[in-house]
């Protein structure tokens, strides 16, 4: 695997230096084309920010290198709040509206789709107050050495440049006849035609080809893009079509980490996390640092690849990372073998992947649950909830509960109100694109205690402190803005969210969830027995005994 360079030294003694100075050549004639900058004569009383190249080489969705990049970004990190920047905050569609869409649009409707890169997104928005910078390390113009930067455009780094590109974006999509969505800022809708924006990532759908060229081509008049065809790997995820059926799954970006991590050890783990694994108190984080040996474990690190998958792919792996994330500044060595072996389970895992094209039905469905008093340590409770479209999952959550409920009851009732919340948020956008006949949305909920507080004028001492709360859900269920069901706790989709769960019922949420096909072998099928029998194979944790045994992890 070809090395990063960090520095514009390093680039100098690679040896692919040719394809280096070649990606930073091309990234300065895009900022000569844009205009980004002019070179005036320093003041003394001018703030001027340093910069530096930051590089990478970036893949398809096949791992395969695709180009050498290079970008050069400012030092934001100098800049001062109301001097040099005011409003910073730019919209990102959420990635499970990016699903939630593409089940809608591609594998009901059959719309067509794809997705397009703008190049040098942020070199399009204009600032409105001056930053000065140095001029790039590499290309100091001779005979200009002591000239500074004045820029005219937001470059990478500055904090304001992510708002200026959208401030820039949508006045091009409204000038093409696109509104922006109230529900959703990422999300832009046309006759016949739907675009979601993510920073320069933007995917298309259009109910016919004629109208996707179009749309692409009054684009291209407006940015420089790059066509890359169909979705097929979007912001760290595979969208891979198999006969008539797409298939969600992060193969690619799981490779990655087993050359990232190939000095971890690896062990044969099919749960995440296994029933009664006690796990220790929290540390201070004074006593995390004390040795050499601690702070070289990429614990943090880990934790976030990790998070990554779960939101995005894995569910399975949700409530196992949720619940290590919470030793992040208080870790242990045993802490750190639970997170390796939840790599591992990823790693022997890579086959599962969601099928989008999974949709008998068009309701929305929600599971509720949670675990009372789970946390041993602080006594918080552990909201959970998954949502499908069909049969297809769209958005799930593992959450340690902010508040300390006093009985199972408000523990259900506080994460049923988490899962209203959510589903009203699809279900609102869905009707509002008004492309299928909408149905009212199912919630359902293993606690009949809550459902009935939630249905009726029950006030007591034990209830009236979550009054806010039985009031917003109550309302949203008088104007039938959702169905609220009772299901018994062993079909209770969420429950795998809120605890671990013995190898037999964790097999039961795998086959509900998971399609059965595997993405590395090709067509290779697992059945129940053969996962069974996976499962029963699973070993135990290892515990480390030496240092030299924790340094070969690192």
């Amino acid at each position: 695997m070809t090395e990063i360079p960090k520095t514009f030294k390093e680039t100098q003694i690679s040896p692919d230096k040719e394809k280096w100075n070649e990606a930073m050549s091309e990234e300065i004639k895009l900022m000569q084309n844009r205009k980004v900058w002019d070179l005036v004569e320093p003041k003394s009383n001018m703030k001027v920010l340093g910069c530096r190249w930051v590089y990478n080489i970036k893949h398809d969705e096949k791992n395969n290198v695709k180009k050498y990049k290079s970008r050069l970004v400012a030092q934001g990190f100098k800049q001062r709040p109301g001097v040099d920047f005011n409003d910073v905050f730019a919209p990102l569609v959420n990635f499970d509206i990016i699903k939630f869409l593409f089940v809608l649009l591609v594998c009901i409707l059959g719309w067509n789709h794809c997705q397009i890169d703008v190049k040098g997104t942020y070199l399009y928005g204009n600032l409105d107050i001056p930053i000065y910078m140095q001029q790039p390390e590499g290309f100091v113009l001779k005979g200009c050495e002591h000239y500074v930067c004045r820029l005219q455009k937001s470059i990478y780094g500055l904090h304001q440049s992510g708002r200026q590109w959208n401030l820039e974006l949508s006045e091009i999509l409204f000038g093409l006849g696109f509104h922006q969505n109230d529900l959703c800022s990422g999300l832009y809708t046309k006759s016949n035609c739907i675009l979601l924006v993510y920073v320069d990532d933007i995917v298309i759908f259009s109910k016919s080809q004629s109208d996707l060229e179009n749309s692409i081509l009054n684009i291209k008049i407006k940015l420089e893009i790059t066509e890359l065809g169909p979705v097929r790997y979007l912001l760290g995820v595979n969208f891979e079509r198999i006969g008539n059926s797409v298939y969600l799954h992060q193969n690619t970006y799981i490779n990655k980490l087993k050359t990232r991590f190939k000095n971890l050890p690896r062990r044969r783990i099919t749960l995440p996390l296994k029933v009664g694994c006690i796990l220790p108190d929290r540390v201070k984080e004074n006593e995390i640092i004390e040795t050499e040996l601690m702070r070289q474990i990429p614990y943090k690190t880990l934790i976030g690849c990790l998070s990554f998958i779960a939101n995005r792919s894995r569910p399975d792996i949700a409530f196992a990372v949720n619940t290590m994330s919470q030793f992040c500044n208080g870790y242990t060595y045993h802490h750190w073998t639970i997170v390796v072996d939840i790599l591992n389970y990823v790693f022997n895992t890579m086959y599962y992947k969601i099928n989008l094209s999974d949709t008998h039905n068009t309701r929305l469905t929600m599971y509720s649950d949670s675990s009372w008093g789970c946390k041993l340590n602080d006594r918080h409770s552990t909201s959970g909830y998954i949502m499908l479209f069909g049969n297809v999952p769209i958005t799930w959550k593992s959450q340690k509960q902010k508040c300390i409920a006093l009985s199972s009851m408000e523990a259900e009732f506080i994460a049923l109100t988490e899962s209203v919340k959510c589903i009203i948020w699809y279900s609102k956008i869905l009707k509002e694109l008004n492309l299928i006949d909408f149905r009212m949305p199912e919630l359902y909920c293993d606690s009949q205690s809550a459902i009935h507080f939630s249905k009726n004028n029950i006030e007591n001492s034990k209830t009236k402190h979550i009054d806010i709360r039985y009031k917003f859900v109550r309302k949203l269920l008088y104007d039938k803005e959702f169905e609220l069901n009772y299901i018994n706790s062993k079909e209770n989709l969420a429950d795998f969210l809120t605890k671990p769960l013995v190898k037999e019922k964790f097999l039961s949420v795998i086959k509900v969830i998971f399609q059965k096909y595997s993405v590395t072998d090709g067509a290779e099928c697992w059945n129940s027995n053969e996962l069974v029998q996976s499962l029963n194979e699973s070993i135990s944790l290892v515990n480390f005994h030496d240092v030299a045994e924790v340094t070969a992890l690192v």
